[in-house]
């Protein structure tokens, strides 16, 4: 399996950024006709919005399999550094793949359950705001079909 969500996670970026600054020109063009109850007003959207963006933590996902191994690389779409980090595992530790949602269904999470020899270790979540959700649902099926089933 391979995937990336490059593609749209860059159509939303350019989207988000365009509508921000779409909002900030009205906003100066409020404040210069001097209405300010609807700078006000207009500001507090603008925040509003910032902080519901900043909480979906909208993230480029890289998913590719290679060599009985699974690779999950991924980054946020508005990170100023952009630090990498990946979640590299067998698949033959691998338990359960799902999905979480908060916000309403709005914001999804990936989560791995895996097979340690300590016991049980749960990898920590991988957004998954930035994907379509028909690819996110395909992208959960397809990681628990490669888990390995026990012989009867």
């Amino acid at each position: 399996m391979i995937y990336s969500n490059r593609k749209y996670a860059d159509k939303l970026r350019k989207r988000i950024l365009l509508g921000g600054v779409i909002i900030l020109v009205g906003l100066a063009a409020l404040l210069l006709l001097q209405l300010f109850n609807w700078v006000a007003i207009g500001a507090t959207v603008f925040v509003a919005a910032f902080l519901f963006i900043a909480a979906l933590n909208l993230q480029y996902i890289r998913i590719f399999d290679e060599k009985e191994k699974i690779i999950i690389r991924y980054f946020s779409v508005f990170a100023i550094s952009r630090l990498f980090q990946s979640i590299e595992l067998p698949v033959t530790n691998l338990m359960k793949a799902e999905a979480e949602k908060h916000l309403g269904g709005i914001k999804t999470d990936l989560v791995l359950t895996v097979r340690t020899r300590q016991g049980v270790a749960v990898y920590p979540p991988v957004s998954l705001s930035g994907v379509k959700r028909k690819e996110r649902k395909q992208i959960i099926e397809e990681l628990n079909q490669l888990i390995p089933r026990k012989k009867e």
